[in-house]
Formats: structure tokens, C-alpha cells, sequence
């Protein structure tokens, strides 16, 4: 019961509390002997009053007919309860019943009056006096972390008052930020310089990756050939983008000469440095795989020669077509047999497509014959007095050499013609 006595022999001022002796036990004349206590008034008014007070404290009115007020007040959070009243920065706050002294372990809630803070907080309980208001970590508010109408809860440590919680980033308001160390394992929130960091260069220079997750790296300063060096990454995962400009020729080059790390590349080569390609805006990202770095190119794909359907021609596989010519204005007399070829390898199963041609001056006084050749057999042939052409193709598989010649014979009777012969080859990837 927290309701006080409101018998009609009651008085209206509270019993002396007599003089503070030795505590005891009190007894009920048990066992035979021993006399049983007699209970002073001010010692049962001292009970009512405590759990009176808790209630009262909760913002609750005492209830003759209510006997549950005490489990009220201590649910509803009241105890604890603060009403800000201060500004963004500089929060005054009061309790219901505030108390006398801070105590350390204190613990109080209130919902921000104003806000953001931008920059070191104080607060003042119950009018006793503004002291330092810090983050959870210990530290100092930089600007951000309490906004307006935010729920805040906060323990007194002993100097200072130190949040529990701070504003969380809402959707559109990027300036509602954690406060947070810099993290250095799995599952740990990062802190602002730890997701990137840029670096723009205009000289050679070797770069200091730190913990950032991505470092990206411009040459928009360079004034000529420049070389970035990167050394080892920090942890798995840690990406560097760099990008070259179209005038100069950006080198991107590991600290190392021999071990690791490594640059490897899509097509399994490894190299110490890489050279972006000028002409365009080029762009290099590199991967630690906690080892090694990876390296991936835009403006150019690194890759092996292909050698079935669907795979990149990497540059310099097809040197084809190719082209010849021979005998520009050769006389062609009697008994006269020449010939010129092309060669090369297949890069990947494909089909060569062979052209030969002989133009003459004027018309033969006796046919000539011509043959035009894949890897020695004789695709297509013909005798003319005059000029003619020839084509010819064959399926090939990876890594087939290849021949594609022009054969001209004259007879025993002179064709008395000036001719130019000529061959050519052209190599088409099977689909």
C-alpha cells in the first residue's frame, strides 16, 4: 500500500523518527521468553514512505484502492525518464523527481529537443550543472551524431555523461552518421577513410595503400610518361582503380622484381608492370587476393591467342590477309613456270579462302596455264590467252600451316606477254 493511513485517528504530520540505534530483527515472542517486538509507528511510516516515493517519482498518483502502483511505476519507465528543454548541442533535461547528486551508473532517456548537433555536447540534469556529453566510444561529437526528436539514452560514467546510441543514417540525410573506430575484421561497420581514398599524380610515385577497401589513383596532372607504383595490399579483397589520360603513357608497376606480389592477368600470365594504352581514357583495376594482386584492363582485354568458337583474338593472331605480288611486268616466253606463295598457321579451326590472279598486257600467242594451290593440291586451274582469276577454300583445324600459292606455265611456244601474277589468303575463325 502506498497510500498513506487516512484513519480518523491519524495526524497530519509524520511521526519523529527517535534515535538511530543498533539494527535489529524484530520477533513475535517466539520462543516462550522472549518478548515480542513492539513495532514503532516511524519505522512502518518509513516503509509506506519509500514505496511511496517510487511511486510518486513515476508520475503516478497514490490510489487507496489500487495495490499494483509500485509494479507501474517500475514498467513504465518513468523512473528514468527525462523532458529536454535545452538546444541542438547544450541539453538540459529533467525528470519527473530529479535527483539531488549524480551518481555513476546513472541512467536516463529523453528525446532530443533540437538538433544536429555540430560539434562537442554538453548536458544538465535536473539543473545540476552542464558537463561534457560524449560519444559511447568516449569521445568528443564532432557534429551529426544527436538530431532532433531522436530518442537518447545515456549513463553518467563518473565525469561525464556518455551516449548510448547516436543517429543512425536516414534515407536522404546523409549527414546522420555512426561514430565508429576503424574496423579490422569481418562483420565490423567501416569508418569514413576506410572505405576510399583517391590520390591524383602528375610525377612517378610509389602509393600508400593504407585500409582503405578501394583507392582509386587519377593521372589527370601528368604532363608526361609517368609510372604508379603500388606494393602489397592490406587484406583480401582490397581493390586500386587506375585511371590514364590519352596523351601520356601511364605504368603501372609492383614494388617488386621477383616473388610476389604478383599483377596477374584474365589470361594467366604474370608481369611486374603493365602499361595502360594511350589513344583512350584507359582504366586499371587491380584485386588482392591476399597474395597476389589481379588485374583487370578497360580500353584493352589481355588474352591468350583463341583456338575455338567464342573466345577473343588477342592482337597480331590474324596476320592475314595477306597479300603478294611478283613478276610486275615479267616477260613470259616459252617453257616459263613461276610461282609465289603466302604462309602461315592457323590460330583456331577456321576455313582459308585463297585468291590468285595473272594480269597480262595483251593476248597471249599461246595459252598460259595457271594453278592456284592450298598446301600443295591444286583448288582451281585454268588456260587462257588473256587474263584470269582463281579462288579457292579449305576448312582447317588449329594450328595447320598453311600455303596458299599461284603457279603460272607457259608451253613450248612463246606467249610473247608481259604479266604480273599475284596471290592472296584470307583466314575466317570458325563461328
Amino acid at each position: 500500500m502506498v497510500y498513506r493511513y487516512d484513519g480518523t485517528d491519524g495526524l497530519s504530520t509524520p511521526p519523529p523518527p527517535g534515535t538511530q540505534g543498533a539494527e535489529v530483527f524484530p520477533t513475535a515472542g517466539i520462543p516462550p521468553g522472549v518478548p515480542a517486538s513492539v513495532i514503532d509507528v516511524y519505522w512502518i511510516y518509513s516503509i509506506c514512505e519509500e514505496l511511496r516515493n517510487v511511486v510518486i517519482g513515476a508520475g503516478i498518483t497514490p490510489a487507496k484502492a489500487q495495490v499494483n502502483q509500485l509494479l507501474q511505476a517500475l514498467q513504465s519507465g518513468a523512473l528514468t525518464f527525462c523532458v529536454d528543454t535545452g538546444a541542438a548541442g547544450a541539453y538540459a533535461v529533467s525528470p519527473i523527481k530529479p535527483m539531488a547528486a549524480l551518481g555513476k551508473g546513472m541512467r536516463i532517456a529523453f528525446f532530443a529537443a533540437a538538433g544536429p548537433n555540430t560539434g562537442p555536447c554538453t548536458l544538465n540534469y535536473g539543473g545540476l550543472g552542464a558537463i561534457p556529453f560524449v560519444s559511447r566510444l568516449g569521445n568528443a561529437f564532432t557534429g551529426y551524431e544527436i538530431v532532433a526528436g531522436q530518442l537518447v539514452e545515456a549513463v553518467y560514467n563518473g565525469t561525464a555523461w556518455q551516449a548510448l546510441n547516436t543517429a543512425a543514417p536516414d534515407s536522404g540525410n546523409a549527414n546522420k552518421t555512426f561514430s565508429v573506430a576503424n574496423a579490422s575484421s569481418a562483420n565490423q561497420a567501416v569508418a569514413l577513410g576506410q572505405v576510399f581514398q583517391e590520390f591524383n599524380y602528375g610525377s612517378s610515385t610509389t602509393v600508400s595503400l593504407g585500409k582503405a577497401q578501394t583507392t582509386y589513383i587519377f593521372t589527370d596532372a601528368a604532363t608526361g610518361p609517368i609510372t604508379i607504383t603500388v606494393g602489397p595490399g592490406a587484406f583480401a579483397g582490397q581493390r586500386v582503380i587506375i585511371y590514364g589520360r590519352t596523351n601520356y603513357a601511364i605504368t603501372v608497376a609492383s614494388t617488386v622484381s621477383s616473388g610476389s606480389p604478383y599483377f596477374y592477368l584474365p589470361d594467366g600470365s604474370s608481369v611486374y608492370s603493365i602499361a595502360l594504352p594511350t589513344g583512350i581514357v584507359s582504366r586499371l583495376e587491380l584485386v588482392f587476393d591476399g597474395n597476389n594482386w589481379r588485374g583487370s584492363t578497360e580500353g584493352r582485354k589481355v588474352v591468350s591467342n583463341a583456338y575455338s568458337s567464342n573466345q577473343a583474338v588477342a592482337l597480331g593472331q590474324f596476320p592475314i590477309p595477306v597479300q603478294t605480288a611478283s613478276g610486275q611486268g615479267t616477260s613470259i616466253g616459252a617453257n616459263f613456270n613461276g610461282t609465289i606463295s603466302v604462309s602461315f598457321t592457323a590460330p583456331c579451326d577456321g576455313t582459308v579462302v585463297a585468291f590468285g590472279k595473272v594480269n597480262t598486257d595483251t593476248t597471249a600467242a599461246s595459252p598460259i596455264t595457271g594453278n592456284l594451290l592450298i598446301n600443295g593440291n591444286v583448288k582451281s586451274t585454268d588456260s587462257t590467252l588473256a587474263s584470269q582469276s582463281h579462288l579457292a577454300v579449305l576448312p582447317v583445324t588449329n594450328g595447320t600451316s598453311v600455303t596458299a600459292a599461284f603457279n603460272l606455265t607457259s608451253g613450248s611456244t612463246s606467249p610473247a606477254i608481259t604479266a604480273t601474277t599475284e596471290v592472296m589468303a584470307l583466314f575466317i575463325p570458325s563461328p
